[in-house]
């Protein structure tokens, strides 16, 4: 799997989209290679997740951000072994894709460092669910009085034939939710469990 980031669909502030759009874009150029996608949702309860290594980060504390929710894409590389897992998250100033390792390290760091509520959990979904079910429209994006927080993207918002929002069942963290969710949107685990989950 080949992407260069210039021939994909970016819009900041939309990271779900983004992801959605790319493996979209792999189903159509690459369709083999979607069922070794794994999109993941990182969040926690507080809706307070530190990530290292991004664009709009602070550039005196290693591109630090305290975001609400961020997502990324996994590629379980079966072509090639060296660099078996790679991390493509269009907002990193990191490589694009880069290992999972390089980004575990970098990007995520141990929760260990952390104060409790800034501990991050992460949700996996397989990239052929995601496509099947995601939605969004783009109502978080949206102020009290109805101004855009950031531009939206270009092209319509993404449905699906029976929902027209559901971002929020794949940022709620809370364990209680897992049974009303159900297996569409993937599973939850903390940071420490994803690097071992990824890499074994």
């Amino acid at each position: 799997m080949n992407i260069l980031k210039s021939d994909c669909v970016y819009t900041s502030h939309y990271c779900e989209e983004n992801v959605y759009k790319l493996c979209e874009h792999v189903k159509i150029e690459d369709p083999g290679q979607l069922t070794n996608l794994t999109v993941v949702f990182i969040s926690n309860v507080n809706k307070k997740i530190p990530l290292w290594c991004q664009r709009l980060g602070d550039v005196d504390n290693d591109g630090l951000v305290v975001w609400d929710y961020h997502v990324i894409l996994v590629h379980r590389n079966t072509e090639n072994q060296q660099n078996s897992v790679l991390i493509y998250d269009f907002d990193t100033t990191l490589p694009f894709p880069t290992t999972f390792r390089n980004y575990f390290h970098k990007a995520i760091r141990s929760d260990n460092e952390l104060k409790p509520e800034y501990r991050r959990l992460c949700r996996v979904v397989d990239a052929t669910d995601y496509l099947l079910h995601f939605a969004s429209d783009r109502s978080h994006m949206r102020s009290p009085n109805g101004d855009w927080l950031a531009p939206s993207p270009d092209y319509q918002p993404i449905r699906t034939q029976s929902d027209v929002m559901n971002l929020f069942s794949y940022i709620n963290m809370s364990q209680q939710t897992e049974a009303v969710v159900g297996d569409n949107f993937g599973h939850i685990l903390d940071a420490s469990s994803i690097f071992e989950y990824f890499n074994t």
